[in-house]
């Protein structure tokens, strides 16, 4: 009994390799993908900011994508939209709007809806990488339908595999977009300052 009791106890805890909750192999992949999101979207603004052609500013979008994406990091480690709970206890009580998984959800929606509307203009002008943020967009609206079981019904989808490896997949394909449109920003970049580094030297030189 003793020898049983100890082999349990050096056992690995196997709720740490679940698909979901917070404190998970699954929830800091998840948030270590956010974190090189917030990363990418950071370069691309440091390089878009600089463009001359960009009267709009609309290079500031990729700081809010920056800053949600930290954001949703936190959260995917930590499980912080449990904090809603007290709140959502106030105002609601029939199922499920007293859940504050739910209302994190529709929030997190309606920001990233607004902000994925401008990522749609701004990406439009690389195929590679709207052909990408389309299918990603697809991913994300997979993952919010998962979410309604009551409406779906109870399947694969809506199960809480389900519902991970469906937000794993998002979030690899939305960083993979940031990371493949900031090497393509960073590269017309350098592509202009060539440019303008052999115009000021045939300027030098026809000045001579």
């Amino acid at each position: 009994g003793a020898m049983h009791a100890s082999i349990e106890s050096n056992s690995l805890p196997l709720e740490l390799f679940a698909l979901n909750g917070p404190g998970t192999l699954a929830s800091w992949v998840s948030s270590v993908l956010l974190l090189l999101l917030c990363v990418g979207s950071i370069q691309v603004y440091l390089i878009r900011r600089f463009k001359a052609d960009d009267y709009k500013g609309r290079y500031k979008i990729w700081l809010w994508v920056a800053i949600i994406a930290a954001v949703l990091s936190f959260e995917q480690a930590t499980g912080a939209h449990r904090l809603l709970q007290s709140v959502v206890d106030r105002f609601a009580t029939a199922t499920p709007w007293n859940q504050a998984s739910l209302w994190w959800m529709m929030i997190v929606s309606v920001v990233a809806s607004c902000v994925g509307i401008r990522l749609f203009f701004e990406l439009s002008s690389n195929l590679g990488s709207f052909a990408l943020f389309v299918l990603t967009a697809m991913g994300y609206g997979v993952v919010v339908c998962s979410r309604w079981e009551s409406m779906l019904g109870a399947s694969y989808l809506t199960s809480a595999e389900g519902q991970s490896v469906s937000l794993l997949g998002a979030n690899l394909l939305m960083t993979t977009v940031v990371w493949i449109y900031a090497r393509t920003v960073y590269l017309s970049a350098q592509g202009g300052r060539q440019a303008a580094m052999i115009s000021s030297a045939h300027d030098y030189e026809f000045g001579v």
